[in-house]
């Protein structure tokens, strides 16, 4: 299971990937995904909220399972999704996917 928090560490936000077993979910083997670290591009920002959106899906097509994971007030709020599967990660910002930078992704998100 993949799950975001996206108001941890100032707003820079994590995505943790826990394991599960015969009893349920625990944290045993669980895996801590933060911007700039590991296989994450980027940098912690304050604000950024990575883990805003998270899905553990197939992504490249080979049969295993990747990580989806979005950062909605990356960029001043463009938003961001990075995704990981493999051991490598690629980020996807507006410009990336044929937006123009300050359209944002996905259109306004309200609270």
């Amino acid at each position: 299971m993949l799950a975001g928090a996206p108001g941890d560490d100032s707003g820079a936000g994590r995505a943790f990937l826990l394991r599960g077993g015969a009893d349920g979910v625990g944290v045993a083997g669980a895996v801590a995904y933060v911007q700039g670290s590991g296989p994450v591009p980027g940098a912690a920002e304050a604000g950024d909220r990575f883990g805003s959106s998270v899905t553990v899906a197939g992504l490249t097509g080979d049969g295993v399972a990747g990580l989806a994971i979005g950062a909605e007030g990356e960029n001043a709020g463009d938003r961001t999704v990075m995704t990981v599967s493999g051991g490598t990660s690629a980020s996807y910002g507006p410009t990336t996917l044929g937006t123009a930078a300050g359209a944002g992704i996905g259109g306004e998100l309200t609270r």
